[in-house]
């Protein structure tokens, strides 16, 4: 099997890194946005005296899709190929993807001037907090008992964690059973990623967010009230 036909056969299969692939491509994407926005800001000036260029601006958003394309196809490569026992990359990987994703875009838009490869680069930097953020999220997620959280997280809610991991089995027989929580908890999902993007003074990108959004609502809406509808009629044969 060739190794691209591999790699979708693998993303078919593992729901997981699907979801930890949007979740990264999210991640960039919103370096990306809050990259842009700074270097606007900061050619603009504190007072927003000297113009930002429309043909800049234009010229920055065009490769911006290229990059990520760049970022999603080393994310997928490193995953599968390089970390098939477990779908979280080591802090080495990581670094070996942002310095990797550092070369190719600095080589794709050598040529593009030195705003695009500002940018591109102040993104990376700004993954790599969101990078950071996310691992400590993730340890707190998986609550990691060895040492860290044990030591700097109060017993209150260390305790607290402990229950809901405990309860996990039981969220997520309860949501395999709600055809409906995908499209509420994307909805969720999307919803901050919105708020992000408002904060960020991205408008347009936000308001297509929230279309996409809210129509995710309105499906898990509809499955949730045709399923009530379904198991009331059942209820009512037994």
């Amino acid at each position: 099997m060739k190794p691209i036909e591999q790699m979708c056969q693998v993303l078919t299969n593992h729901k997981r890194i699907m979801w930890n692939v949007l979740l990264h491509a999210t991640f960039f994407s919103l370096s990306l946005i809050l990259s842009y926005n700074s270097y606007k800001e900061y050619v603009r000036g504190v007072n927003n005296i000297h113009e930002f260029p429309l043909e800049l601006k234009i010229a920055i958003k065009a490769t911006l899709p290229l990059s990520i394309f760049v970022f999603v196809a080393l994310f997928v490569f490193f995953t599968i190929l390089l970390n098939k026992k477990n779908n979280y990359l080591s802090f080495w990987q990581y670094t070996s993807l942002i310095i990797i994703q550092s070369v190719i875009v600095n080589l794709i838009f050598f040529l593009s001037g030195i705003h695009i490869l500002i940018i591109q680069n102040l993104a990376l930097f700004y993954l790599t907090i969101f990078l950071f953020v996310w691992s400590g999220l993730r340890r707190v997620i998986m609550l990691d008992t060895t040492s860290w959280l044990v030591r700097n997280l109060p017993q209150q809610i260390y305790r607290l964690l402990q229950v809901l991991q405990e309860n996990m089995p039981l969220l997520r027989e309860y949501c395999k059973k709600r055809p409906s929580v995908p499209y509420i908890v994307s909805f969720l999902a999307l919803f901050m990623l919105c708020s992000c993007l408002l904060i960020l003074n991205a408008r347009k990108e936000a308001e297509f967010v929230a279309n996409v959004a809210y129509f995710l609502f309105i499906v898990g809406v509809g499955i949730e009230i045709y399923y009530l509808i379904k198991c009331g009629k059942r209820d009512n044969r037994e």
